[in-house]
């Protein structure tokens, strides 16, 4: 991996992570694939569902929870590592960071901070799934959470 790729890797992260969108780079796009760049900008403008809606790694985890019969935990942790192993490289590692920060995002402005999103969000399990695999010692979650 070349020295300018890490470092607008670095940057990228960083400008997503701290919602920088000063410290984004311009000339991203010549090194790095147009989807990831494109998913940062969109983070780092609040428009979650769009950068979810282009997201390789949630498209994968859409798929699985259609025709999964396992528990639906295992089965992400497996697709999860599946997707991690068979792309070992600093795009699909983005991709997977973004993923993540998107769906972070998403989570607390539908349960904690608000506007509600006008449009529906894509959901990969039930309700009912989600509470029971985060129901620890007995202790089940907050059935409101969305």
């Amino acid at each position: 991996l070349s020295k300018g790729i890490m470092d607008i890797y670095q940057i990228i992260q960083k400008s997503v992570l701290l919602c920088d969108v000063d410290s984004l780079p311009d000339d991203a796009t010549n090194i790095l694939n147009i989807t990831n760049i494109e998913m940062s900008r969109d983070i780092i403008n609040g428009k979650y569902l769009k950068a979810l809606h282009k997201s390789p790694v949630f498209a994968t985890l859409l798929d699985i929870s259609e025709y999964s019969k396992e528990p639906f935990q295992n089965e992400v942790v497996h697709s999860l590592n599946t997707f991690i192993a068979e792309n070992e490289n600093i795009e699909h590692e983005l991709q997977l960071l973004l993923t993540s920060v998107a769906s972070l995002c998403i989570f607390l402005q539908s349960n904690f901070t608000g506007p509600l999103f006008d449009q529906t969000v894509p959901c990969i399990f039930t309700n009912y799934d989600a509470c029971k695999s985060l129901t620890i010692d007995g202790e089940v979650c907050n059935k409101l959470v969305k």
